[in-house]
């Protein structure tokens, strides 16, 4: 498993690849004030590691405010993409 980020990983196998998020996050209970650790986690499967890599760079786009932050957030993608390896 190669790591993307600290929530995105990539599972390439021999027939194709899987991109994997988890996130954990403390949430606060309003009624209660108690505070616990929610995980989310979602998982794509593909064809490639290129259509891999194009899914992890739409959805690592989406929270992005403006045009500097897609810039900044492509700029970095692009950085990994080549570098990555296998």
């Amino acid at each position: 498993m190669l790591k993307l980020d600290e929530n995105y990983t990539i599972n390439p196998d021999g027939k194709g690849c899987t991109l994997h998020y988890r996130e954990a996050k403390e949430v606060t209970d309003l009624d209660t004030l108690e505070t616990k650790v929610v995980t989310k986690k979602a998982t794509w499967h593909f064809l490639s590691v290129p259509q891999a890599l194009n899914k992890y760079k739409d959805l690592v786009l989406e929270p992005c405010e403006d045009l500097k932050q897609v810039l900044d957030k492509l700029e970095e993608v692009e950085n990994l993409i080549k570098n990555f390896k296998l």
